[in-house]
């Protein structure tokens, strides 16, 4: 399945990489969402929930169980170029929030 987001190098939310991810593997284990809610034993209405965008923040333990559903990893549902395309998270971020961090505890330190 492409996506023409994709392609061009626009940016998703977490929630849209998440949708993009499970119609993604839907479409490549020829399974209806209905299937993927009894193989994961997530409700109807929670995928739909996430599906239709309006669950901003699905849980990780139902990602977990989708990703299982599919017969993988839940690692495996995340590694997907699509989450390379959120907005807001950008490769240095991590390391740049890690040193600040340290940062700020050595300077706590130095003050007691």
């Amino acid at each position: 399945m492409e996506n023409e987001n994709q392609n061009k190098g626009e940016m998703y939310s977490m929630v849209d990489a998440v949708v993009y991810r499970i119609n993604d593997l839907c479409e490549k284990n020829d399974m209806s969402i209905y299937e993927l809610s009894k193989l994961s034993g997530v409700s109807q209405s929670t995928l739909n929930e996430i599906m239709q965008g309006r669950s901003k923040r699905p849980r990780l333990d139902t990602l977990v169980n989708i990703a299982f559903a599919f017969g993988i990893r839940p690692r495996d549902f995340l590694d997907h170029p699509v989450f390379d395309q959120i907005e807001g998270v950008h490769d240095r971020e991590p390391q740049e929030r890690l040193k600040k961090h340290r940062k700020k505890q050595e300077n706590q330190e130095d003050q007691e």
